[in-house]
């Protein structure tokens, strides 16, 4: 008996069997994984530590390619060889891979090559197979890569020494010195950077996101005097400073940056260590007071058994963003004391306190007692 199919349905099958067959010849049947190179530096003695999977049934010639490119920086090293890839699992071994290597710059061939480093930055790492090389049994698909994202940090030892971590000198000019601990460490340049520590900064901050009141490239030597010809230094005024360094014009890393303050010694010995209670209702605005960290208030309920006294402070006419602060009192003789240094107040800087009954019998009796804030940390 004959079966007689329609001309479409043998045409659509026949389409559907061709499809298949060209989607069977574009699978991917090598697999490149540079998983096992996460989390390490990449060095001449590992940067071959990616695992490639044919999955071909005979052997595979290809040209194998890798790139290390730094981002923002134009460093860049690129390889390439060729080897014969067997089905299964491939690794391969530095002592017998001879590739052909690219640098961006003679420097950075003698940083990555002799002294087994890289300059500090992000950078991508791609290995790329290229299949179909002459000489192979076979000829597979497309070429097959994959690639990683790295940070080069922290691999520099370089440590600053003088003045110490937070210190508050008397000079204007001061000795700055650092170490740096590597082999090759007569053949690298410093640069150093100072910049002021605004309001709210942490001095990490204050070094990436300010600009430099004194910045000098190529230093050679460990240690330098503040120059004359630089930005004066003020009084009181927090600093921070850290010192890069370079091999050959190539950033290497940077050193955790540091703090120093500069303060007048006849100043330093005058300033009270420790706040005094202020008698509000005896003040009559004339004077002005410290407050060494805190404010502290003494105030006497004379005409209700139970008030309320609101406390607000001033910096430049403005009130801060902090709530007013509700002081509950009885009758008789109150202490109080406030925490001024949260208002994250510069040193030496005056501010006012406003204090307001909530009820009072002699109409507006809002008091204004005016400070001096002393950091309590120069004191010590």
């Amino acid at each position: 008996m004959n079966i007689q199919f329609p001309t479409n349905r043998l045409l659509r099958l026949l389409t559907i069997a061709l499809l298949s067959v060209c989607h069977s010849s574009d699978a991917q049947t090598i697999i490149v994984n540079t998983a096992m190179l996460e989390g390490i530096d990449i060095t001449p003695d590992n940067y071959l530590g990616f695992h490639v999977q044919s999955m071909e049934a005979v052997n595979t010639r290809c040209r194998i390619e890798g790139s290390l490119v730094f981002r923002n920086t134009g460093h860049s090293i690129k390889y390439r060889f060729t080897h014969t890839l067997t089905p299964g699992l491939n690794q391969f071994d530095v002592a017998t891979v001879h590739p052909q290597w690219e640098f961006s710059s003679s420097a950075l061939r003698e940083l990555f090559m002799d002294h087994r480093l890289l300059p500090q930055g992000t950078y991508q790492y791609c290995v790329s197979i290229f299949p179909d090389m002459p000489g192979g049994d076979h000829a597979p698909g497309s070429k097959a890569d994959d690639c990683i994202y790295k940070q080069s940090e922290d691999l520099f030892s370089i440590t600053l020494l003088e003045p110490e971590n937070d210190a508050k000198l008397y000079e204007y000019n001061p000795m700055l010195t650092w170490v740096a601990t590597y082999p090759f460490v007569n053949e690298l340049t410093y640069k150093i950077r100072v910049a002021e520590i605004k309001d709210g900064q942490n001095t990490e901050n204050a070094i990436s996101r300010n600009n430099p009141i004194y910045s000098e490239n190529n230093l050679v030597a460990t240690s330098m005097i503040y120059p004359v010809y630089a930005k004066p230094l003020q009084v009181w005024q927090p600093y921070a400073w850290t010192v890069d360094a370079y091999y050959k014009g190539i950033l290497l890393g940077g050193a955790q940056p540091w703090k120093f303050t500069i303060i007048e010694d006849s100043l330093f010995k005058n300033l009270p260590h420790e706040s005094s209670y202020v008698d509000v209702n005896a003040d009559e605005g004339k004077n002005t007071y410290y407050a060494v960290g805190q404010a502290k208030l003494r105030y006497t309920e004379n005409d209700y058994l139970q008030n309320e006294l609101k406390i607000t402070l001033v910096r430049k006419g403005k009130e801060p963003s902090q709530p007013e602060i509700n002081w509950k009192v009885q009758r008789g003789t109150n202490f109080e004391t406030v925490d001024v240094s949260t208002y994250k107040l510069r040193h030496n800087e005056t501010f006012d306190i406003i204090i307001e009954p909530k009820n009072s019998r002699s109409g507006n009796n809002k008091k204004t007692i005016k400070y001096r804030y002393v950091n309590p940390d120069y004191v010590k």
